[in-house]
Order: structure tokens, then C-alpha cells, then sequence
């Protein structure tokens, strides 16, 4: 048995990525898990839930229940308390045996060598234990967990609602509980100049999710009245609830700058649209990012890995620089412009303007 391997080491690995079949498929995928949800809110009971699903949900369900086990340490800090990784080695720990729970419901023969090529995408679900950090490339390892889980057809296209409103639902519940409790630090944030300092995906389907919602606009989802009434319900306005949570005291506009200028969108579609080209250029299309994603039998990279690069940087994840080198070098999301994203010359940093003329008619 081989187990995954990192595949992406450079710019031109990234390209090759981007241009590959696996990242067409996966992209597919995402996008046709928010076709699935339009309209359709988290309690609506509206779609089916499989034993499979049900199974992802006892397994994050569990996981959470761990955090009461390693409850934050007393020490000085402003992020990044050490008692998560504590947790996160009971994670890796169990690992195996919580994917192989999820895989009861399958006919599959090789459930332990599945077991081993998902394990992977699963602990990185969640945040780095040695930097005791977390961003979009943590929660891109999740989707893909839920990705490869359904390409070996243990969980189908009947499943993909409740794949994002159950699985994806209840795994930000289980990020946001570690945030409060260990306060893990952005990995990669772009700060005011973002859309939150940990996630996309809930602002990618929650937009897809509200298209023909008749009674939230991308105006008034900003609204603390419509964060009370419909964060539970929602995920893009309960996104913006926890977003709000995490900076109190400072005015919306300020702290949230991109997200408060995606409110002045005339619709869903229009916001869906562009989170889906973000996604792309800075997540998916950025070295800093995706250079940690691994790839095996399930999950192939289909395109010739530069062998001096792969035995110089070895399977493991690479380090963070060190304290003498610029921030710049290793966050990809500082001060970079969203592909969809324009300055006005009125200074409001995003006027998401997607076929103008489209949008009038």
C-alpha cells in the first residue's frame, strides 16, 4: 500500500492542477451540491438523509464531544492554545476507525484501504496541529473527504443535499466550537479585506442555498434581524452571524469590507457566480494553499510531478517560513484581489460588478 502523497510543489504544479481532471471533477461536484440546495433551507427536512450521512454525522458529532475531554489551557496568548492538539492526536488516532464506521452502509471488499487513502483529507479537515491554525485549505480537505466519498459511490447525487445541510452544516458547528475553545489562528487570512478569517464555503453554498429565497436579499442578509431570524436556517446569513461574532465592537463595513460590498449585489445568482471564480483564484488556484493537498487511488494526480522538487520536499506538509521572512512569502490572502473583485473610485475596496449589463436587465 502506498499512501497519498503530495503532489503540487510549484506554480507550474498548480497550473498543471487546475488544468487537470481531478480538479474538473472535484469543481463539478461543488458546484452541483449547490444546484442541489437552491432554495432549500437547513430545517426544511425537504431531501433525503442517508445511514451514510447519518454515519458523517455521529463521526463529527463524536469529534466534538472530545473537546470537553481537553479543555483550553491557562497560558498566555492571543491564538493558538495548545490543548487542541491534544485533541487533534485523538482525531488522528481514531481516525481509521471513525471512516470505517462511515463506510458500514457500503458493499465495498477494501474498506481499510479506504480507510487509509481518506484519513488524510479528514485530519486536515480541521486545522493544523503544530501551528494550531485554520483556513480555507483546512475546510477544502473536508469537502474533498465528502468529494472522494462520493466518486467511489458510497454516498450518491440523491445525497448531495444533505451532504452541505447536514455534513457541511454540522462540521462548521464542530470548527466553530474548536475556535472558541482553542482560538486557532487564520491560516492565510486577508483580514479586514476577506470574506471572514477561516472559511469560503459556507458564503459559496449559502449564496447557492438562497438563490429564490423570497424573503432574504444580499441587502438585508446583513441585517442583525435577519441574522436572528434565519442564521440557524441559512448558511450564508448564519456565516455572517459567526463572522460578526468574531469581530464585535467594530462597525460591519470596517472589519468586513468585501462582505458588506457583496451586499450591495443585486442577486444570489450574481453573489453564487463570483464565489465560485474566488474559490478558484484563491483558493484552489494558490500554491500556499493547495500545495498541502494529497493524492492516492481515490484522489489521482494525473500529471507528471517534477521528481527533484517531490524529493526535496518529501510527502510530509511544508513548515511555515521563519519569523525573519515576510508574511507576504507564505500567506497567499494578504491584499490579494478576488478575481471577481474591482476597486471603484468612490475608495470601497469590492464592487463585484459580473456583467453589469446582465444584471439591469
Amino acid at each position: 500500500y502506498k499512501p497519498p502523497q503530495r503532489a503540487i510543489f510549484s506554480i507550474e504544479d498548480v497550473r498543471k492542477f487546475t488544468q487537470s481532471k481531478t480538479y474538473s471533477e472535484y469543481l463539478r461536484f461543488v458546484k452541483e451540491c449547490g444546484e442541489s440546495i437552491r432554495a432549500t433551507g437547513i430545517m426544511s427536512g425537504k431531501y433525503p438523509i442517508s445511514k451514510t450521512v447519518l454515519n458523517i454525522e455521529k463521526m463529527l458529532n463524536e469529534a466534538e464531544k472530545w473537546i470537553e475531554d481537553f479543555p483550553p489551557i491557562n497560558q498566555p496568548m492571543r491564538f493558538g492554545n495548545r490543548a487542541f492538539c491534544s485533541w487533534h492526536s485523538r482525531l488522528s488516532e481514531n481516525a481509521l476507525n471513525l471512516i470505517q464506521e462511515i463506510l458500514s452502509e457500503s458493499n465495498k471488499a477494501n474498506k481499510f484501504e479506504i480507510s487509509q487513502d481518506l484519513a488524510p483529507y479528514l485530519c486536515t479537515s480541521f486545522g493544523n496541529e503544530q501551528r494550531i491554525d485554520y483556513g480555507t485549505g483546512h475546510e477544502t480537505n473536508f469537502c474533498l473527504f465528502l468529494y472522494c466519498l462520493y466518486k467511489i459511490e458510497v454516498l450518491t447525487s440523491k445525497d448531495m443535499p444533505a451532504l452541505v445541510l447536514n455534513c457541511f452544516s454540522t462540521y462548521l458547528r464542530v470548527m466553530r466550537t474548536l475556535h472558541k475553545n482553542y482560538v486557532l489562528e487564520p491560516a492565510g487570512s486577508h483580514g479586514a479585506w476577506g470574506l471572514d478569517d477561516y472559511h469560503c464555503m459556507p458564503f459559496l453554498w449559502g449564496s447557492a442555498q438562497l438563490i429564490d429565497n423570497p424573503e432574504i436579499t444580499p441587502s438585508n442578509a446583513v441585517q442583525d434581524e435577519t441574522m436572528i431570524k434565519f442564521g440557524d436556517d441559512w448558511m450564508y446569513v448564519g456565516a455572517l452571524q459567526f463572522t460578526r461574532s468574531l469581530k464585535k465592537g467594530a462597525p460591519f463595513g470596517e472589519c468586513c469590507s468585501m462582505l458588506y460590498s457583496i451586499s450591495n449585489l443585486p442577486s444570489w445568482k450574481k453573489v453564487y457566480s463570483g464565489m465560485i471564480k474566488l474559490y478558484e483564484g484563491e483558493v484552489l488556484g494558490k500554491l500556499p494553499v493547495v500545495q498541502h493537498i494529497v493524492f492516492g487511488k481515490i484522489l489521482k494526480a494525473t500529471w507528471l510531478i517534477n521528481s527533484s522538487s517531490s524529493s526535496l520536499s518529501g510527502a510530509s506538509s511544508p513548515q511555515r517560513p521563519s519569523q525573519t521572512n515576510s508574511p507576504r512569502e507564505y500567506d497567499a490572502f494578504i491584499n490579494v484581489h478576488a478575481p471577481w473583485a474591482q476597486e471603484t473610485k468612490t475608495g470601497d475596496y469590492v464592487n463585484v460588478m459580473l456583467g453589469e449589463n446582465e444584471s439591469k436587465n
